[in-house]
């Protein structure tokens, strides 16, 4: 039910969410490293799409391994710490589930990684 606020001319409805508290900066940090970890994992499915179709151009029509190359360095970038982590696995075969649980790894550091940069570049820039 909204607040109502009594003033001289009459009542004033208060819309709801207005009254609430603000939430906090933790979890406004955690909203925003999930929303830059889904960014993440999106523009690396998008640079890995392009990879795919790149590379399935004829090179006699179009030399594209150069821009294949490139790309490709953009994405080591983008999976380094999943890279990482997984260079630590001691055998040569991995759990089924790893692959998943490693690219949400991967993309939850990014996700820490840009936002805790975007929070220090506001601060810097306040």
């Amino acid at each position: 039910m909204p607040a109502r606020l009594r003033l001289a001319g009459g009542t004033v409805h208060i819309p709801p969410g207005l009254n609430e508290p603000a939430p906090s900066p933790r979890r406004r940090l955690l909203k925003q490293v999930f929303w830059f970890a889904v960014l993440h994992f999106a523009v690396l499915k998008v640079v890995e799409g392009i990879i795919f179709f790149a590379s399935h151009v004829p090179p006699k029509a179009v030399n594209l391994d150069g821009v294949i190359a490139i790309i490709v360095y953009i994405e080591d970038g983008l999976v380094f710490p999943r890279w990482l982590v997984l260079k630590l696995w001691p055998w040569e075969t991995t759990p089924a589930g790893l692959g998943l649980a490693l690219t949400i790894f991967n993309s939850a550091v990014w996700g820490a990684a840009l936002a805790g940069l975007r929070n220090f570049w506001r601060k810097a820039t306040a």
